[in-house]
């Protein structure tokens, strides 16, 4: 999706009272959309929830498809924040690449995760815009903030660290992310990730790495 089209999904007023009344009616939508899906989510029970009006959640958000735009960027934000201090993470690049993974594991395997990106696959298909959107918002802008960081450590050119910071997030997400989408797994456990991590910075590195 390019950018313009991006920013015609949504309005949004930008005041402190605005942003709570945004921020509620988020809430509300969150929550709806993951429980009936984006067909079955009433807007009627979104504006009853948040406490808003219709004119005010189509002042923010045009219409159902920029709310349900709006979900997908929040809980994309939500999951980036996380790698905002990534050179703390460690004294190593094996541990820096071990807590990026596992918090990116931690984050897309859960259920409300799991459970929205089913709903973009499936709506995708009809409103191709969004899950445009979800790749440039979430993926990325991840691939983008481990590249740089790739770029610096492993002195990469930057089609070689974007690359390479694709792979690495690809690493991270396969076999579990899989299996939690397709019902496969039902959940996975904390050590699950952990060793699934550890597998995937060794595997990683040992190529990036090699000569």
């Amino acid at each position: 999706m390019e950018t313009t089209k991006q920013h015609k999904l949504m309005e949004t007023p930008q005041t402190g009272r605005g942003d709570k009344r945004r921020a509620a009616i988020l809430d509300a939508a969150t929550g709806i959309f993951l429980r009936d899906g984006y067909n079955g989510a009433s807007v009627a029970e979104i504006i009853e929830q948040s406490g808003g009006s219709k004119a005010t959640l189509y002042g923010y958000f045009k219409n159902k498809e920029g709310l349900f735009g709006a979900v997908i960027e929040r809980q994309c934000d939500d999951i980036l924040d996380l790698f905002q201090d990534y050179e703390d993470f460690g004294e190593t690049i094996d541990e820096i690449l071990f807590e990026i993974g596992y918090r990116l594991s931690k984050a897309l395997n859960t259920e409300n995760s799991i459970n929205l990106f089913r709903i973009i696959v499936a709506e995708s298909q009809r409103f191709p815009e969004l899950g445009r959107l979800y790749y440039q918002s979430g993926p990325v802008r991840g691939y983008k903030m481990l590249s740089h960081y790739l770029s610096e450590m492993l002195e990469l050119s930057e089609p070689e660290a974007e690359l390479a910071a694709t792979q690495f997030f690809d690493m991270v997400k396969a076999p579990l992310h899989l299996q939690l989408l397709i019902q496969h797994k039902n959940s996975v456990l904390d050590h699950e990730m952990r060793d699934n991590v550890k597998r995937a910075v060794k595997t990683f590195l040992r190529g990036v790495c090699s000569p």
